[in-house]
């Protein structure tokens, strides 16, 4: 049936009025989600708006942006295909990757809109990912040294496919030959094992405060700040962090939650070496 139908490219066809889509964050719900910041985490509803077939092309690369502009971009790293007859409507679900690195991660029931491209390296990235069929939080750690030039020796992904991402992240940015060659060996300690866990937070809160989301050790040092001065309402914080040895090394940590009258409440876990 839609064999003969030209592919329509989604952004093309919203523009046209030819369907309606829309986007939320599916990372809570998706087992297959490893961490709050990747994974098929992105649900998008299509409804075809027109009395005829269509077939809608989201080609890797494409860019989602977030309706609350102190969240993160998300970009994708394959191809979908989605045909759709007359008014009918379908689900499909997109493996999404964060792109805005210093921005708040995606919450539950996030909105997003497809509404300009991804600027070129980023796409020339997802591409290569797609072929190369790399996934995991070392991808995460390629896109970020794009768009935010995180240092390319933290892109691990935990198998011999560090070597070909490093080495691909490093020409896109034009680094020296000789820097992407000590990069490699110092992303593949620990024999390029990556250790990552998805943290799921639920903080009873007795009132609306500002609260700062944070990761310590057991010495109490904080080690990554998740989310700062953060609303809260009344009730329960509930909260997905997605958490790395990249990031933090081995060993116990705890998630912790203050306000500015002090500590709310916290979770333990640990990360193996």
């Amino acid at each position: 049936m839609y064999s003969n139908t030209k592919a329509v490219n989604i952004r093309d066809a919203i523009k046209q009025k030819l369907v309606d889509v829309k986007i939320k964050w599916h990372g809570m719900e998706n087992s297959e989600s490893v961490s709050s910041r990747h994974g098929y985490n992105l649900r998008m509803v299509l409804q075809n708006l027109t009395n005829s077939d269509l077939k809608i092309e989201v080609p890797c690369g494409s860019m989602f942006t977030p309706k609350d502009t102190s969240r993160q971009n998300m970009i994708i790293t394959e191809d979908i295909m989605v045909d759709l007859g007359p008014k009918k409507q379908k689900t499909e679900y997109a493996n999404g990757y964060c792109c805005e690195a210093h921005d708040g991660a995606p919450m539950i029931d996030q909105v997003y809109i497809i509404r300009k491209p991804a600027k070129e390296s980023l796409i020339k990235l997802a591409r290569f990912i797609r072929d190369h069929k790399i996934q995991g939080y070392g991808v995460q750690r390629a896109i970020w040294s794009v768009s935010d030039k995180y240092d390319i020796d933290d892109i691990n992904t935990g198998d011999t496919s560090s070597v070909a991402l490093i080495r691909y992240v490093g020409d896109l940015r034009g680094i020296a030959k000789a820097d992407i060659e000590k990069a490699i060996l110092r992303s593949l300690k620990n024999n390029g094992k990556v250790y990552e866990q998805q943290i799921a937070i639920e903080i009873p809160i007795e009132k609306e405060s500002l609260v700062w989301i944070m990761i310590q050790d057991v010495n109490n040092h904080t080690v990554k700040v998740v989310a700062a001065k953060q609303l809260a309402v009344k009730g329960i914080l509930k909260r997905d962090v997605g958490v790395s040895s990249i990031d933090l090394g081995a060993g116990d940590f705890f998630v912790r939650v203050y306000s500015k009258d002090g500590f709310i409440g916290e979770k333990k876990f640990r990360l193996d070496s």
